[in-house]
């Protein structure tokens, strides 16, 4: 399974691909990325949410050596200690710290329908430019950077204070920051959904400075003008959310369009951030869903037509 089954020919590009493919649930981002696997790339998922079915069903019989599926969750349960339902976290929040590990020592355990074994892929350092990582997806990882770090300083999210937001978000970033930096010749696939954002809502009166909420409300009044609208990939904080397709070169939209086709839409906008670093006319507009992530990976690494 560290092998990835090989294609004729197989075309190895000198340098690397680093993208966020931004999209609505369904849009179709998960499923795009079958048709590396199916083109012979070996294909690591690293799975924060229980999608990647749609990869086990997309990938030719031929090429399932090629994909490698490793979920990372947190364990959850409905019973409480009362006896009554609910749900909660069981034991300590792991996803986050286990997927950090992974890309150290390349050890991790595959999904139920591969066996749900350890494998051992080597670290990341020693991939090549023949394997694809994909981040699945960003706002779960999120979640668990965020869970795990409640859980070190002893809070739960009902005594969560606005100071750990920025925690958790400077934990992901660094994350996104090692794993996009010039050390690594991977090539790197984050998916994300996404809200809009606009300027910062008015906060609710501080009961015990009342002073401290009027000032915070005057900055928003001032800041409404100066923040446009738009959207962006759901990360942790309005700042982190808004700025992390800076580590991406290539920032890509999963759509559904007028005519219910699922695509990716390389058309820039004003509301949100994109961009596909190719000479212009090497690469429609619209692009399928089933093949455009492939197309457009070839097309930034320097495959010719």
């Amino acid at each position: 399974m560290t092998e990835p089954t090989p294609a004729a020919p197989l075309w190895l590009p000198n340098q690397r691909f680093k993208a966020i493919a931004v999209g609505s649930p369904k849009a179709g981002k998960t499923g795009a990325c079958a048709a590396f696997a199916n083109a012979g790339y070996r294909v690591i998922v690293a799975a924060f949410d229980p999608g990647y079915t749609i990869l086990l069903n997309l990938v030719d019989p031929a090429a399932r050596g090629n994909l490698i599926v490793l979920p990372f969750e947190d364990r959850r349960g409905f019973q409480g200690p009362d006896s009554k339902i609910t749900v909660g976290q069981i034991g300590d929040p792991v996803a986050f710290g286990k997927f950090a590990q992974f890309l150290n020592d390349g050890k991790a355990r595959t999904c139920r329908e591969q066996g749900g074994e350890i494998v051992d892929l080597g670290p990341s350092e020693s991939w090549g430019t023949d394997t694809v990582l994909v981040v699945d997806n960003l706002s779960s990882v999120s979640q668990a950077a965020f869970a795990r770090l409640l859980k070190m300083q002893g809070l739960d999210r009902q005594r969560r204070r606005r100071k750990d937001w920025g925690f958790a978000a400077d934990e992901v970033d660094d994350v996104l920051i090692q794993m996009a930096s010039s050390y690594y010749a991977y090539h790197l696939i984050v998916l994300a959904h996404w809200y809009v954002q606009g300027p910062r809502e008015w906060e609710d009166p501080d009961k015990s400075d009342p002073s401290k909420t009027e000032y915070n409300n005057e900055l928003r009044e001032a800041e409404k003008d100066l923040i446009p609208t738009k959207q962006v990939p759901i990360s942790i904080g309005r700042t982190l959310s808004r700025n992390l397709c800076r580590h991406f070169p290539t920032v890509i939209w999963a759509e559904v369009d007028a005519s219910d086709r699922r695509v990716f839409n390389l058309t820039p906008s004003a509301v949100r951030d994109s961009g596909v670093p190719v000479r212009p006319g090497r690469l429609p507009a619209i692009l399928p869903i089933e093949t455009g992530l492939l197309s457009i990976f070839e097309a930034v690494t320097g495959k010719e037509p």
